[in-house]
């Protein structure tokens, strides 16, 4: 998980008021102060992999308000403990996104709640101890006052990182599925934080947030992010906002689903791909060949180029997702036959007759 996180981020494939985050458009990428508080808070313990040797005029900027608060008690207790946190920082990352905005930073899920927890949604460091002591972090070292101080730098890169990637196509969602998105997904600038990750929230009954956290290696003079690769960063975003969609049709069919799932997992030839990624069981398995073939579909339908859907089906198959050309075949026919059906999950017995054709 540490080296998939560290590694692969980018392969898989906000803004700073208390509710502005969630009124951006579709998988806009933005900053985030839950995740740059806690990100300055690990700078003052000196955590390896925050701001660490910057000098531009955000990190600068850090300096001048933050420095005499390198005693803070959530300072400290990150000192202690930094020893036992991941050390590609998940846990950290994953603080911040369970959080409510500033300045309550109240903890969206609970903690004791491992019903909801695993697949990805990682709350160790979701404490009460811990959540207070960085709610007082925030309110003792006026965040506010200093992120309000930043809210044009902020924009300012965020409309330079939005304007070097592919904007996605909403309005083709709208009319494929049809169906309203049962998770949230939100691409995050970590400014200060050197390793990006993978991260959910999961309230139950198939809802959750979903987030992808881009790290910065470093920033330029100006405080903007360098080595950012564009064109993976609208794969991931496409990839993960598609999963707001596609998941629901597996869990809505989960029951009819699993039989053929379980046989084609099973074939040597796809356990041979699959034993040693995340899509090693029938359900992820499931997710990830709807998502991938809704994605083929998307790209045949929004690009103008053959090569391009043709490219990432080749990689598909490739990788395992032996079945992607017949999948894909079946969206199609969907598409071309619509005005049959009220949504895409009403197409979904077609589809499940066509999975179970797979493995005879």
């Amino acid at each position: 998980m540490k080296l998939f996180f560290k590694s692969t981020i980018y392969c898989i494939i906000f803004t700073i008021g208390s509710s502005a985050i969630y009124a951006q458009s579709v998988a806009s990428l933005r900053i985030d102060e839950r995740l740059e508080t806690i990100s300055i808070a690990c700078k003052l313990a000196g955590i390896e992999g925050f701001y660490q040797n910057q000098q531009n005029s955000y990190t600068k900027a850090i300096n001048k308000h933050f420095k005499k608060y390198d005693t803070h008690p959530f300072v400290q207790y990150l000192v202690i403990h930094q020893k036992h946190l991941d050390t590609a920082y998940w846990e950290i990352q994953a603080l911040a996104v369970h959080l409510s905005q500033p300045p309550l930073l109240k903890p969206l899920v609970s903690y004791s709640d491992s019903a909801n927890a695993g697949n990805w949604d990682n709350r160790a460091l979701l404490q009460s101890k811990v959540v207070l002591l960085l709610q007082q972090f925030h309110k003792d070292t006026d965040c506010k006052a200093f992120f309000k101080s930043q809210r044009s730098y902020f924009s300012q890169v965020e409309a330079s990182c939005n304007k070097q990637t592919v904007a996605i196509n909403k309005k083709w969602f709208t009319t494929f599925f049809k169906m309203q998105p049962t998770e949230k997904y939100y691409p995050i600038l970590a400014l200060g934080m050197k390793y990006g990750a993978y991260l959910r929230v999961n309230y139950g009954n198939n809802i959750r947030d979903t987030y992808t956290i881009i790290g910065c290696d470093s920033l330029t003079s100006d405080g903007l992010p360098v080595g950012i690769n564009f064109n993976l960063l609208f794969n991931a975003n496409l990839h993960e906002y598609i999963h707001c969609y596609a998941n629901q049709l597996v869990d809505n069919n989960i029951e009819k689903l699993q039989f053929p799932a379980e046989i084609l997992l099973a074939k040597p030839e796809v356990y041979e791909k699959m034993k040693n990624t995340f899509y090693g069981n029938w359900q992820f398995l499931l997710y990830e060949s709807m998502v991938r073939a809704c994605t083929i579909k998307y790209l045949m339908d929004n690009e103008k180029e053959e090569a391009v859907w043709k490219q990432e089906l080749e990689k598909q198959e490739k990788a395992g997702f032996f079945w992607m050309q017949g999948l894909v075949d079946e969206l199609h026919k969907y598409k071309l036959n619509q005005t049959k059906y009220k949504n895409i999950n009403e197409y979904m017995p077609l589809i499940i007759k066509w999975f179970n054709i797979q493995i005879k």
